[in-house]
């Protein structure tokens, strides 16, 4: 199991900001950190099961709507 630090999670996601990152994870887009002394961890795996979900969800809402645009 990979852990992803604040850092390697913000990379992964492009760059997103914090108030970004806790918003996705608040709305359960994202899952719930691992919180190691003072520090959140993210597992890689289920960060990219997470991003591989939502980018599913987009691309079959954008073909209910008559493709991409």
């Amino acid at each position: 199991m990979r852990l992803l630090s604040f850092t390697q999670l913000r990379n992964m996601l492009g760059g997103r900001s914090r108030s970004s990152i806790y918003r996705d994870w608040e709305k359960g887009r994202l899952p719930r950190p691992i919180k190691i002394g003072s520090r959140l961890y993210w597992r890689d795996d289920e960060v990219r099961a997470a991003v591989e979900d939502h980018r599913c969800a987009d691309l079959n809402k954008d073909s209910r709507e008559g493709g991409l645009h």
